[in-house]
């Protein structure tokens, strides 16, 4: 075995990366140095792989050119090969985003497709060392915190990256001592992008006034992850102290407890999709009510300092939604209630005359008449009576009559179609679907 290949299988054992099974390995296979020294080394260690390729088509000739590279490469050592033809400005167009995001987003899209199909064990990907001080250095000069300076991981979900304690220079050597070429991109040799300027100008520029330069910059990454990983497992521990069970967090018992508030409430939402500036406007509107934020499409909303997911309402969204049973009594079955049941009401048989019955959610500017009262009240005003939380309001249904609120499910029946002494027949109506 030799010394680079002995590498890359301690760094697998270390970083359970991979184990030695029969599922198989998909190898991001691009033809490039890095990729091509991937696949080989994982074929050295005795792994069942699989090469996926993606053709974009951005650099004509050469892209068809690297396409037959791989598939030349996989027949001569005999690993079987996929291809898949991007059209990345279809993909854009569709997505948005840059072109090289496009691109990113339609090759990880693919993987995992073949990873699932196959029953793939991961997806190897050929970043190393290199690649990790440039996206340390990226990251540092946009702004960012713990997460984006440890750079990339081991490990990333099905996605493994067993050349990443590996210099390029070690990887171009292996190569040489295999006798195997690879291809090179010719945009990789043009500062057309960030990436490349940092690559092309700033690191050459480092090394040469601190020839250690790399060394420093790994050792910082490897204290990065660990500090980061240590920051995690705290953030993890003191979030469970204000996670209800069904999942709302408790925004404003969080500001009043935790000194650094903001920190810890962005830690618990960024993977959600929401920025640091909705975290400081939830810590400044704590105790505010019904307040409405979207992430990733979601929609979230805050409410005497709770935080949580709005779920879709079937009320409102289904006119067949009806979570009421109608039983018609005799007279002498009915037992007259005593104060509001939550779950059961009576009308006299008239309220099943004219318009039929139907449910809905609430609206604003609902009122009603309670059972008892002279005067209307507004159906929000009862739910604030009850203490239910804003995201729940729409969740409760209105059993109505035309425009007229008969009940608000759970809470407080209408004045509307009481039984009196003289009624003949008596509907019991019975809510079946809690909130």
């Amino acid at each position: 075995m030799l010394p680079f290949e002995l590498q890359i299988h301690n760094t697998i054992e270390q970083q359970l990366l991979l184990t030695p099974s029969d599922a198989p390995v998909i190898v991001a296979l691009s033809g490039g140095a890095d990729s091509v020294a991937l696949l080989l080394v994982l074929k050295a260690l005795g792994y069942r792989l699989l090469a996926a390729h993606c053709n974009f088509h951005l650099r004509a000739d050469e892209s068809n050119a690297d396409e037959a590279f791989v598939r030349r490469l996989c027949q001569a050592q005999g690993i079987e090969l996929r291809v898949k033809d991007v059209d990345v400005e279809e993909w854009r167009r569709r997505c948005g985003g840059s072109v090289e995001m496009a691109a990113r987003e339609a090759r990880y899209q693919w993987f995992d497709a073949l990873r699932l199909e196959l029953g793939a064990q991961a997806i190897a990907v050929a970043h190393h060392a290199d690649d990790n001080a440039e996206t340390l250095l990226l990251n540092l000069l946009r702004g960012t915190g713990l997460s984006g300076l440890r750079g990339m991981l081991p490990r990333n979900g099905h996605v493994v990256r067993p050349l990443l304690d590996c210099r390029r220079a070690d990887i171009e050597q292996y190569l040489a001592l295999k006798g195997q070429s690879y291809v090179t991109d010719s945009t990789n040799l043009k500062p057309l992008y960030t990436r490349n300027r940092l690559r092309l100008d700033l690191l050459p520029y480092l090394r040469l006034y601190w020839p250690e330069a790399d060394k420093a910059l790994a050792l910082t990454i490897h204290h990065l992850r660990q500090a980061d990983a240590f920051v995690q497992d705290a953030v993890a521990e003191k979030s469970q102290r204000y996670l209800t069970p069904e999942g709302h967090i408790l925004v404003k018992e969080l500001k009043a407890r935790e000194p650094h508030a903001s920190f810890l409430l962005y830690q618990m939402l960024s993977s959600r999709g929401f920025s640091a500036t909705q975290v400081a406007d939830m810590l400044n509107s704590a105790a505010a009510s019904g307040l409405i934020f979207k992430a990733d499409g979601r929609e979230w909303v805050l409410d005497r300092g709770v935080l949580c997911q709005a779920e879709p309402q079937p009320a409102a969204a289904d006119p067949a939604f009806f979570p009421f049973t109608i039983e018609i009594i005799e007279r002498s079955d009915f037992t007259p209630q005593r104060g509001d049941d939550a779950r059961v009401t009576y009308y006299d048989g008239s309220v099943l005359d004219g318009e039929p019955l139907r449910a809905r959610s609430w609206q604003q500017g609902d009122r009603m008449q309670p059972f008892g009262m002279r005067g209307t009240k507004k159906v929000s005003d009862l739910f604030t009576n009850a203490k239910l939380g804003l995201h729940l309001k729409p969740s409760v249904p209105l059993l109505v009559k035309g425009e007229k609120i008969l009940w608000v499910a759970g809470l407080r029946r209408s004045a509307l179609y009481p039984v009196t002494p003289q009624s003949q027949k008596i509907v019991k109506i019975t809510f079946i679907s809690p909130y």
